[in-house]
């Protein structure tokens, strides 16, 4: 976090806490920069397959089912629309595959360099910081009004290197995480399109599910054959 410098600004009023938000990594969910932020917001959602329908000629309708037979057809009922839906731990597909812990220690490598670059840059204003004091404690008004601008100037210039740093690293999160969940989401359609399922959704978005109907081991297989890691580029 920046500070906007006063009268009275100092070193400290420009420290960067790194790692002020805590945030959810693809396999540990344990607190992390800011740098991954997206993770969850990128990756969230549900993701369904439409249903086809197909309609035929204009042919007489069947003739009306009674006893054994329709009481056969609504006990079936269930069973038929339950081999129609799938569903997947988006989660669990983040934290295991292959693909999100190489990109989980791409993130940590990333925050730990804007760290140690937040570092330089206070070292380098430790010095202009010192004379500046020195200046006010004298009583040298010009002299401390001139290095006083010259240490507000050093702190912006700090201050839009590091944000420019940030914002790097985050869109090249943001097109890391995008790609592993295009291919996620290729891999549910194409399973969807091979099991006839009319929906596929997440398991965050549903509270109680058969186990019969949770895809996300099969996926997760596929995933890491088709994607095994993704790598942030940052332009």
């Amino acid at each position: 976090m920046w500070y906007d410098s006063g009268p009275h600004t100092t070193r400290k009023d420009i420290q960067i806490m790194t790692d002020e938000k805590a945030c959810c990594t693809p396999a540990t969910k344990t607190a992390c920069g800011p740098a991954a932020s997206l993770i969850l917001g990128l990756v969230g959602g549900v993701l369904a397959s439409a249903a086809l329908f197909f309609v035929g000629p204009n042919l007489p309708p069947p003739p009306p089912q009674t006893g054994a037979a329709m009481v056969a057809a609504e006990s079936d009922a269930p069973a038929r629309v339950l081999k129609g839906l799938a569903v997947m731990d988006l989660q669990q597909i983040l934290a295991n595959s292959k693909a999100g812990k190489a990109l989980e220690t791409q993130v940590d490598a990333a925050r730990e360099d804007l760290r140690r670059q937040v570092e330089q840059e206070e070292k380098g204003l430790e010095g202009l910081e010192k004379k500046l004091a020195e200046a006010r404690d004298a009583g040298e008004r010009e002299q401390f009004m001139a290095r006083r601008a010259e240490f507000e100037k050093k702190i912006a210039q700090a201050r839009e290197t590091v944000l420019k740093k940030k914002q790097g690293l985050d869109e090249a999160l943001g097109r890391a995480l995008d790609q592993l969940r295009q291919e996620v989401v290729r891999i549910a359609k194409e399973m969807g399109q091979e099991r006839g399922y009319a929906l596929v959704t997440t398991r965050q978005s549903v509270v109680i599910v058969a186990e019969d109907l949770d895809i996300t081991a099969d996926v997760l297989a596929v995933l890491d054959e088709t994607l095994p890691s993704v790598k942030m580029e940052v332009k």
